[in-house]
This record gives C-alpha cells, structure tokens and sequence, in this order.
C-alpha cells in the first residue's frame, strides 16, 4: 500500500512540475505525512534507523540545489528525501540512478532530435515517477 501512496504523491508532484516546473508544499508535506503513518503504523519491518537513512540521498541533492543554484530544483531534493522515506536508502538510491538514466535519455532527443538548446529546463519528477513504477515491476 505504500508504494502506491507513494505513485500517488509523486503522480501529483509530476503534473505539478511539468505545469509549473515547481513542486507545491502541500504535495511535499501530503508525502511527509504519509511517510509518518506508514511507519508509525507497524510492522513494514525498518526501524528508526533504516527510515532516517532515507533522507540522505534527498540531502544531497538539496545540496546540490543550493551549489547549483536551483539547477536541480529544491523540491526534485525534498521529493527524494520522502521517497526516501517510503522506500529505504538502497532503493532510492536505485530508483534515482533510474531515473537519472531515463532524464538523459530525454534530454539527449530533445537535444538531437527536437533541437532544444541546453537551458532548456527538462522537469525531474515524472522520471522519478517512472523510476519507482519499474522498480515496481521488477
């Protein structure tokens, strides 16, 4: 059930950022939330531990926001950060190497292909969205 409140959040997150190229605090915080009810819930199986070390890789892409100046965008960092959250490090450690793969594939056909010049800005969420459904699958 949590991954797919998880789809859900991310689905709203990726529709907000194609739009608008943000991501709203209510989505964020909806995610935040869910994350809480689902550990607090019971027995998923990961301890405190495992739930915090999460967070990291949503740290260093916060990092990376603020080094880049919002390149990579500040809500595409608190997205994984709650992915993080639902899932445990490892997987979304995995999940956004995915999706990484799928954005540059993107961005190399839009390039090549469509002619897009390279500030183009390419939204991250719906290939994080992409990543955690194959992930799903596997």
């Amino acid at each position: 059930m949590e991954e797919w409140a998880l789809c859900a959040v991310l689905g709203i997150g990726s529709i907000q950022d194609i739009k608008k190229r943000q991501v709203g605090w209510p989505v964020i915080l909806a995610g935040l939330a869910g994350a809480f009810v689902f550990w607090f819930r019971g027995p998923a199986g990961a301890g405190a531990e495992e739930f915090f070390l999460g967070l990291i890789p949503g740290a260093g892409l916060a990092g990376l926001a603020v080094f880049s100046r919002q390149a990579v965008g500040f809500g595409d960092a608190l997205m994984v950060a709650v992915m993080g959250l639902y899932t445990g490090i490892r997987q979304v450690w995995a999940e956004l190497m995915t999706a990484g793969i799928l954005a540059l594939a993107a961005a190399l056909i839009l390039l090549v292909i469509f002619k897009k010049g390279k500030k183009y800005e390419l939204p991250f969420l719906p290939f994080l969205l992409a990543a955690h459904l194959i992930m799903l699958c596997i």
